[in-house]
């Protein structure tokens, strides 16, 4: 049992020494070292943006690292497109638009048979995908599915 809650223990403790060192320094520095360390564990909250929702730090510095590829599939009752964006202008117009696209709230609304994912790939081989069901952002944490509605998403 120790070894379960040992690790626990040390994450819990990690958070808590973050945010009282924020409490004491309100740093610029420090800031963004906490918003490094939640939003990359964090789970989706409505207003944030779909890119935030990753558990990538690459994500993080999406507009000043551009991914090397993009795959866009839409799978509409089963009529697949896959489009993959190689060039890098296509890259950058597709992630001026990407980064626009804002998590709404939760719904219950799930469709069946709409089912289409966005990927980026980035050149050290990290591939970060976004699962959608329809136009909501399918998120999956600890066995568990939440469905995001998504504002923006019809011009990406």
């Amino acid at each position: 049992m120790s070894g379960v809650w040992l690790p626990a223990f040390k994450g819990f403790m990690k958070k808590v020494w973050i945010f009282a060192f924020i409490l004491g320094a309100g740093d610029a520095a420090v800031l963004t070292a906490w918003r490094d360390h939640f939003v990359v564990e964090n789970s989706v909250r409505p207003g944030c943006y779909l890119y935030q929702t990753a558990e990538s730090k690459k994500m993080l510095q999406l507009q000043s690292e551009l991914p090397v590829k993009m795959k866009i599939i839409k799978d509409d009752e089963g009529n697949r497109q896959v489009k993959e964006l190689t060039s890098s202008e296509e890259i950058e117009q597709a992630v001026e638009l990407f980064v626009q696209i804002r998590v709404g709230e939760e719904t219950d609304i799930y469709v069946t048979d709409k089912y289409h994912s966005i990927s980026l790939f980035f050149d050290d081989g990290e591939k970060v995908v976004f699962s959608l069901n329809g136009d909501s952002l399918e998120y999956r944490k600890n066995g568990k599915t939440e469905l995001y509605q998504l504002e923006n998403i019809e011009q990406f």
